[in-house]
C-alpha cells in the first residue's frame, strides 16, 4: 500500500476550493488555489438507495488523487444523528454531532453548529450556514482554526478553505 500524507508545513497556509454543484454521487475534487487537484471526496449511499447528499450518505471517504484513502466518515449506528469518523487505517479517530442551530436573522438563515471530540478528548466546534456555504472552525480554547466562503468569482460556487 503507498504511504499517504496531507500535511500543511507548520508556519505555512493552505487554500482548498470545493466544487458543490458537481453530479450527485460522483467524486468531488479538491484544489489548490491554482486549479491543481490534491485531494478527492467521495459520497457513497446507503443500503437502500445512493444518497443525494452527505448528510444522508452511509459514508464519506476522503482520498488522496492517486486514490488512497486518507480519511472516512460513517453514520452511528448506536446513537442518532452522530458520525463516526475513521483514519486511514480503519481506527475510530472521533465523532461528529450536531450541537445548536440559531436564527441569522429575518430571512430565515440557519446557523448550524457541530462539535467534533477526538478519542483522546480534543474537541473543534464547526459553525456555518450551509445554503451560503459558510464555515469556521475553532478549538476548545475558542481559537479560530480555519474558515470557508463562496468564491464569488467562480460560477461553480466554489468553496474556499483557509
Amino acid at each position: 500500500m503507498p504511504a499517504c500524507s496531507c500535511v500543511v508545513p507548520a508556519n505555512c497556509e493552505c487554500s482548498l476550493r470545493l466544487n458543490f454543484k458537481r453530479a450527485r454521487m460522483t467524486p468531488v475534487a479538491i484544489t489548490d488555489a491554482d486549479g491543481n487537484k490534491v485531494l478527492h471526496v467521495s459520497i457513497q449511499g446507503g443500503a437502500s438507495s445512493q444518497a443525494a447528499s452527505p448528510c444522508k450518505a452511509s459514508r464519506i471517504l476522503l482520498t488522496t488523487v492517486e486514490g488512497c484513502t486518507l480519511a472516512q466518515c460513517r453514520r452511528s449506528e448506536q446513537v442518532d444523528g452522530e458520525f463516526n469518523l475513521f483514519q486511514a487505517d480503519g481506527q475510530l479517530f472521533g465523532k461528529l454531532w450536531q450541537t445548536a442551530t440559531e436564527s441569522c436573522g429575518p430571512d430565515g438563515k440557519e446557523y448550524r453548529i457541530y462539535k467534533m471530540r477526538s478519542v483522546t478528548g480534543a474537541e473543534w466546534h464547526f459553525g456555518g450556514t450551509l445554503p451560503q456555504l459558510t464555515l469556521d472552525v475553532i478549538d476548545s480554547m475558542a481559537m479560530l482554526l480555519t474558515l470557508s466562503w463562496p468564491q464569488a468569482d467562480r460560477p461553480d460556487a466554489q468553496l474556499a478553505f483557509v
